[in-house]
């Protein structure tokens, strides 16, 4: 976001900070691992991390030019998609296994696009649409059904709700409309960078009640599910942006 908020303000050095950004993410993740090394790491946890470190450095070889960055982009998004939808099947005894499932396909078809393969249909679109939908009436109605057992959770799922509906009214109605004016479309994608930031803080705060994973496993997978969605939705934004 610090980079973006610098090249609106037209203030030098935005690229560098987000490759910078890009290079401390690496390193906290290769740390991670390290740091870890002693405990039983699942392997699906192991891959999750070397995915992510991936996708850092094709972020960061596709802004400094170099070779590779587009297919390590390529294959950390297929590998995302995998994850998700691996995330989706542990979560199958609940309605929720929708939610990744859905983020999934929407990943799976961003590769497409990125790489300019042809979509019939634009299924990208109806899947980012399906997606928003499904995001917003699956939270609510599960934030109604927490309303007497778990209060914050459902106040948290709530605030995601209002914060993806404040970013698809972005997306849909003001970022479209916005060619020509740099200004403006400068500032809508740095408030879609904000609210995905308040969301990944939303959930890192609901992940952290006590034994969630144990008194709800599937909303705890939910919302590390989203969790890695929103960071990557973070990234590409910031990607975006340039």
């Amino acid at each position: 976001m610090v980079a973006v908020f610098f090249k609106i303000m037209h203030w030098p050095g935005p690229r560098e900070i987000f490759i910078a950004s890009l290079a401390v993410m690496g390193i906290a993740l290769v740390e991670f691992l390290v740091r870890k090394r002693e405990t039983k790491l699942l392997l699906r946890e192991i891959i999750y991390v070397l995915l992510g470190i991936v996708l850092a450095l094709g972020l960061a070889f596709i802004l400094i030019h170099w070779p590779l960055g587009g297919e390590f982009l390529i294959v950390s998004l297929f590998g995302f998609s995998a994850a998700l939808v691996h995330f989706g099947y542990r979560m199958r005894s609940s309605v929720l296994a929708i939610i990744p499932v859905l983020s999934a396909i929407v990943l799976f078809f961003s590769v497409f696009k990125i790489s300019h393969w042809p979509i019939p249909f634009d299924l990208l679109t109806i899947s980012i649409i399906c997606f928003d939908i499904a995001f917003v009436i699956l939270l609510l109605v599960r934030a109604y059904q927490l309303k007497q057992t778990e209060p914050n959770l459902k106040v948290q799922y709530i605030a995601l709700v209002s914060l993806s509906v404040i970013s698809i009214l972005l997306h849909r109605c003001i970022i479209p409309f916005s060619e020509g004016m740099d200004k403006v479309l400068a500032l809508a994608h740095f408030g879609l960078m904000v609210i995905i930031a308040i969301s990944i803080l939303v959930i890192v705060k609901a992940i952290k009640e006590d034994n969630l994973n144990v008194r709800l496993p599937n909303d705890y997978k939910l919302l590390q599910c989203l969790g890695a969605i929103f960071m990557i939705e973070l990234l590409f934004q910031g990607l975006v942006s340039y």
